[in-house]
């Protein structure tokens, strides 16, 4: 698809100047848009030590059929997120915000974006758990709306860890064969031979059902698997590592305990400070999955070298 040209209105506040690329289908003319589009900078709450949703009006005319969509443009803590106010269904795709300035400078754009199936359920489930934080009269039910958004996350990244292993095993003999020669669950997977007469891909089968059984909210043991599929580790370093560790019982609290401790004592750091964190932590590590797997850095230095914070140790 060629790139497009376009024209864009922005609003005189969008200083210092940030963009995002951004890609949708023009619900006017069915054309596929490509597009960088100013975006406003994030904001922080000191206070409540956590990111602020910044929240702007704008406008991007087609390139093609020259249609004016108005839009509504949305940064938290530089994820960006755009709905066409007349089409709201459009799935627009959206790059992190980068300053313009730095990336005329360096002559890059971080606008590429993982294309694969697994990373797009992610980030769409992602941003839907963070609108909901931001959703009108949130600040009254902060108790439960915390535990639920901090499960979804949690069941999120499962997903994409359990989708991203398979959809790669079962089309690659190699990172299959490493999986049933690694990994205990998938070496006890009997297959009579009268099976594998009947059915030439019972293999993948039967490993698609195990994988799906395993628990991969178990961080310690998917890292494994990951080391042994494909030789590299779902924690970006040990530091993150450390720090994302630290979800495994929390989660078990509020799933199995509504939120309180073994001894009754509730789980009062999950708040919306903590799954904010939690979401920016877990949107970091898929990132750093898909750039070891596709080649490409998708994180920025920051991102690669300041840990995130979560609970008191």
């Amino acid at each position: 698809m060629a790139w497009v040209s376009a024209r864009l209105a922005m609003h005189s506040d969008y200083e210092p100047d940030f963009e995002s690329f951004i890609i949708f289908t023009c619900p006017t003319c069915k054309a596929e848009e490509k597009n960088t589009i100013p975006v406003p900078a994030a904001e922080w709450d000191a206070e409540a030590d956590a990111a602020r949703l910044v929240e702007r009006e704008s406008e991007y005319i087609c390139g093609n059929c020259l249609h004016t969509h108005p839009l509504i443009v949305r940064n938290l803590n530089q994820r960006i997120t755009v709905k066409l106010v007349a089409a709201p269904l459009v799935d627009v795709k959206a790059s992190k915000a980068f300053w313009s300035e730095e990336a005329d400078a360096t002559g890059t754009r971080p606008w590429e974006a993982p294309e694969d199936k697994a990373f797009n359920i992610f980030h769409t489930t992602h941003g839907d758990a963070m609108e909901v934080l931001e959703s009108p009269h949130a600040e009254f039910f902060e108790d439960i709306l915390s535990r639920m958004t901090f499960i979804q996350l949690f069941a999120a990244l499962e997903a994409f860890l359990t989708d991203t292993l398979l959809s790669r095993a079962l089309k690659s003999d190699e990172i299959l064969s490493r999986l049933l020669a690694g990994v205990k669950d998938l070496q006890a997977i009997k297959v009579p031979l009268s099976d594998i007469l009947a059915d030439p891909d019972i293999v993948r089968h039967r490993v698609s059902g195990t994988i799906h059984e395993m628990s991969f909210h178990n961080l310690v043991k998917t890292d494994v698997i990951y080391n042994v599929a494909f030789g590299f580790s779902i924690f970006p370093d040990e530091k993150y590592k450390h720090s994302l560790l630290q979800f495994i019982p929390i989660r078990h609290d509020c799933v199995h305990r509504n939120g309180k401790t073994e001894d009754g004592k509730a789980r009062e750091e999950v708040d919306y400070s903590f799954v904010r964190r939690v979401a920016g932590a877990f949107d970091i590590m898929v990132r750093h999955i898909e750039s070891e797997l596709n080649g490409v850095d998708y994180l920025t230095d920051e991102e690669r070298t300041k840990p995130p914070k979560f609970a008191e140790s």
